[in-house]
């Protein structure tokens, strides 16, 4: 049974939502109480200013300590790697942490650095199998993207792909569900048929830089039914540290006739460098 706008209000107002991050209940959240009491009242949809405001469309699922806590994400780090350093970057379009690797991606971009709440956030929905956290971070990456001018040409969206032991293990795909925020909000339209992860490798997290890269190496192939000749793709994933999965799987794509390769992430991982 569909249920209207006035019932969906009247529903929130009965049964409040609670904050993804602390799960305390929202009622509206102080920063966007005229704008839930309004919409509330009259069942319309808030006015729309020409731009989409972030703040008023997450209202309902974080409250205003949470958000508050968020980082800067009107910030733009690194125009290679997305890293946000205090030193950015002065070697053209690379900085110092991404000067020297060999990305087979255009450029990557991400909401912040892997530090912080968003550290928390991540690890949170990843051990947890948070999939409505994992869904709000994809959105809030959506509007990170729709920030810059190549979106427009992007013809999908690709989770990277993890080997199918490990999403048996887990029961969970975190960069799926962090792509279909990206697609809720972007509506670009998400492809999972395209790669598959023909390697178990080692864990990426106890290698060092040139282990991650070859740890990886021949990990994707593209599967014998997928097409990406002249696509311009997107991937997606939930960290980005040496950047060595995203460019192995961007390499097979390119190999493949891909025009060309996109990445983006929930955070990027410094190592504190």
């Amino acid at each position: 049974m569909a249920h209207t706008p006035k019932f969906n209000n009247l529903f929130s107002l009965l049964f409040p939502p609670q904050c993804v991050c602390c799960r305390t209940q929202i009622r509206c959240n102080d920063w966007a109480v005229s704008e839930c009491s309004r919409s509330a009242i009259s069942g319309v949809p808030p006015a729309d200013s020409g731009t989409r405001d972030a703040r008023r469309e997450f209202a309902s699922h974080w409250c205003e300590d949470c958000w508050g806590q968020l980082p800067d994400f009107d910030q733009i780090g690194c125009p290679t790697c997305s890293a946000v350093i205090p030193r950015p970057a002065a070697f053209g379009d690379r900085c110092a942490i991404c000067l020297r690797a060999d990305f087979k991606f255009t450029q990557c971009v991400a909401l912040w650095n892997y530090e912080g709440l968003l550290k928390q956030l991540v690890v949170s929905f990843k051990g947890n199998y948070e999939e409505q956290l994992a869904i709000q971070l994809g959105k809030l990456l959506g509007y990170q993207l729709e920030r810059y001018d190549f979106l427009p040409q992007v013809d999908f969206l690709l989770p990277v792909p993890t080997h199918w032991r490990r999403r048996l293990k887990r029961g969970f795909h975190g960069a799926g569900v962090v792509g279909e925020g990206v697609r809720a909000v972007t509506r670009v339209p998400v492809n999972n048929s395209l790669l598959s992860c023909k390697k178990l490798t080692q864990k990426q997290g106890m290698l060092s830089e040139p282990q991650r890269f070859a740890n990886v190496k021949g990990g994707f192939q593209l599967n014998h039914w997928a097409n990406v000749e002249g696509a311009t793709i997107m991937l997606i994933d939930d960290v980005m540290t040496s950047g060595a999965t995203l460019s192995e799987a961007a390499n097979v794509l390119l190999k493949s006739g891909a025009k060309q390769v996109y990445a983006a992430v929930v955070a990027r991982g410094t190592r504190s460098r």
